[in-house]
């Protein structure tokens, strides 16, 4: 279950089948944060990390590590979210000042 999303990203354009790649951190500090990352459906589009819920995703993988370096690590290795986690990780640092 997503409890607080502290930050979300989805890609500006669909896919063909009408969904939208999309990653969801939530920072369980000082323990551990989780990752969701998939398509979410075209209706949850313009939902805000708050309001993102485990049934706006149609297909999602999870991940649960210790901090945010190992975010970063395990999106550089999956092609189709990388840009999706360079957007998140600029934002999170930026937030983290």
């Amino acid at each position: 279950m997503i409890g607080h999303v502290s930050f979300h990203v989805r890609e500006r354009t669909p896919l063909p089948d009408g969904t939208y790649r999309a990653i969801s951190l939530e920072h369980r500090a000082p323990h551990s944060v989780m990752a969701w990352a998939g398509r979410i459906r075209g209706e949850a589009a313009d939902k805000t990390g708050i309001d993102i819920k485990p049934g706006d995703y149609v297909c999602r993988q999870i991940i649960s590590v210790c901090g945010w370096r190992a975010v970063w690590e395990y999106f550089e290795h999956e092609s189709d979210f990388r840009n999706l986690a360079d957007t998140l990780r600029g934002i999170v640092e930026r937030d983290s000042r």
